[in-house]
This record gives structure tokens, sequence and C-alpha cells, in this order.
């Protein structure tokens, strides 16, 4: 059986990812070129090394945070279908023999680590038969369930047994159908984005650039306006300026601040209009997206399915006593996709 992304590190399948990223950071660190024990190691080890830590980065890819799920639950599928000897030994692995060219601190390092596997694959055999055990309980329970019998020795047979079968069954067909929805979506998404010169991320892109320039330019009015400030500051503090004097500086200011708000404030204005029609061009583009995804035959035949399976499964619900929900599947572009109860 090909080692598991738990076995290659070395770790148990029950080991939390901070202790999964410490144990990975340390035989990284182990096999660093810089490290004093790959000191003075041959080609063929230096190969050797490398294959390894290949090993160690691909396990590490599939146990890092948001894809160790998905690689748990595809794990315990394939140990579901795999028929598992009792008969099962590991041997210890071929490169325990090339421990001649390793110093003694490594060598007891790496015995340790073999030992953790070595456990960490027992545990696992034994989380495979106990997880065979309880498929096959849960299916025999299943059979006893689906034939009627009751627990106290006698057949039955519930009423409620087709809609439970039918519930299923249309659960299925609707995720299949909003499945397909959204691949439609995103194919038409695709189509209207060829033949329109631009899209939402080319106007988004430009809305941003034209906020940087509107911020650019009320940052050098401010600047100007400061410099202003300062140098009539500098002027009326002298001494011997007279109230006359003073009074011709300050006009003089209020003049040169006018003129850089009229000329900085043309230039900001100018670049916000460009900003309200980028905007309005935007909603147009998501308004026409929105109605040619709308249009499309393949959206419309889907999306009438849908509700049909929607109301068929929202009534069998509501003959089982279950409590009928809203769609959880909204469509990117803001409308719902399935009939709401």
């Amino acid at each position: 059986m090909e080692k598991t992304a738990y076995e290659t590190l070395g770790v148990s399948e029950t080991a939390t990812d901070e202790e999964i990223k410490k144990q990975y950071h340390t035989l990284m660190r182990n096999l660093h070129p810089d490290s004093t024990i790959q000191a003075n190691l041959t080609p063929k080890h230096e190969e050797e090394n490398l294959e390894r830590v290949k090993e160690y980065n691909d396990a590490y890819s599939k146990l890092s945070k948001g894809k160790r799920a998905d690689y748990d639950k595809k794990l315990a599928e394939e140990r579901g279908s795999v028929k598992v000897s009792s008969n099962i030994n590991y041997r210890e692995p071929s490169d325990f023999k090339a421990w001649n060219f390793y110093s003694e601190e490594d060598i007891s390092y790496r015995k340790k680590d073999f030992t953790t596997q070595q456990k960490s694959k027992d545990s696992n055999i034994q989380r495979i038969i106990e997880q065979l055990l309880l498929n096959q309980i849960d299916d025999l329970m299943k059979d006893i369930l689906n034939s009627g019998f009751s627990f106290s020795g006698s057949f039955t047979t519930d009423p409620k047994q087709e809609l439970k079968q039918n519930y299923w069954k249309l659960k299925g067909q609707r995720e299949t159908l909003e499945r397909d929805l959204r691949m439609a979506e995103q194919e038409e998404e695709i189509e209207f984005m060829k033949k329109n010169s631009t899209n939402e991320i080319q106007l988004n892109m430009e809305f941003k650039n034209l906020s940087s320039k509107i911020v650019s330019f009320e940052s050098k009015r401010n600047a100007d306006l400061a410099s202003a400030q300062q140098n009539y500051v500098f002027h009326a503090s002298k001494r011997f300026v007279t109230r006359k004097k003073r009074e011709k500086l300050r006009q003089q200011l209020a003049q040169e601040q006018e003129q850089i708000n009229a000329k900085y404030n043309m230039m900001i204005e100018m670049y916000k209009e460009k900003q309200r029609r980028n905007r309005m061009e935007l909603e147009k583009y998501r308004t026409n997206l929105k109605a040619a995804i709308e249009a499309n035959p393949k959206v419309m035949k889907i999306k009438t399915e849908l509700s049909k399976v929607q109301m068929e499964f929202n009534s069998i619900e509501m003959k089982l006593g279950y409590q009928a929900k809203t769609s959880d599947y909204t469509s990117s572009y803001g409308e719902r996709s399935r009939v709401s109860v």
C-alpha cells in the first residue's frame, strides 16, 4: 500500500495542524544543505535527500490548512474499498543501510522517527479494520430498516418509506441541477466577455486608477496650500513689518490660495466625473450580463427543471413533517435560482 501523507511525515492521523507543521519543519531542517548532518555527502546521497524533500513537500501540501479535510475524506474512501490483510509486515526502509555516513545524533533521530512511523502504521491498520467493520454494520442496519423489520421481532411496512426514498432522490437531482446551472451561467459569462471590449475587471481597475489620481491631486493641493501659509508666516513675522504691509501679505496669501484651489479642484472634479461615468458603465455591464444569462436557453431550461424539482421536494418535506427551507444556492448575479417556500 502506498504511504499516506501522515506516514511520510511520521505523524499520527490525530495530530494537530501545529504538530504536523512542527514535524515538517524539523524534517526539512535536517535535510537542509547547510545543516551539519548533511555535510560531506556523496552525489548519490544528495539525490536521495532531494527526493525526500519532494516527498515531504508533497505530503505537507496535502495536510495544509484547507486541504486536510478533503485528503482525510479521500483517504477514508480509499480505505473503505481496500481489503486489509491481517498479516501485514513493514520492513525497515532501505535508507537505514546508508547510516554510516550520518552522525550519531542523526542516526538516533532517524531510529526514533522510524519507530514513530511504525506505530503510526500499526494504528492506521487498526483504524482501517474498525472502519470496515463499522461500514458493514451500517450496511446491515440499512438493510434491516429498508426491509421494514421492527426490533420487536415483527415485520412492519413504513408508510413513509417511499416518500423518504423520493426525498433523497429529489435532493440528488436538485444538487445536480444546481451544479449544471452554475456551469451554464459561467459559460454564458465567458461568451459575454468575449463579445464586449471591456469587462468588469478592467472597469474596476480603471476606477481604482482614477481614485489614486484624485488622491494624488488632493495631496498636492494640500501641500501647496501649506507652503503658501508657511511663506506668509515667514514674511509677516519679520521685525519692523507694519500693519499695512502685513495686511497686504494676507491679501496675497488669500489670492494664492484661491488660485491653488481653482487649479487643483478643476482637475479633481474632472477625474471624479470620469469615475461617475466609469461606475455607470460598470452598472450597465452588470445589467447586460445578467440579462444575457437570464435569456440563455440552457439557463432557462435548467431553472425550469430546478423549480419543478424544488416544488416537488417541498411537497414531500411537508408530508414528512420536515421544516422547509429556502434554497441555499444563490447565483453570482444576485438572483435565487430555486423557488423559496
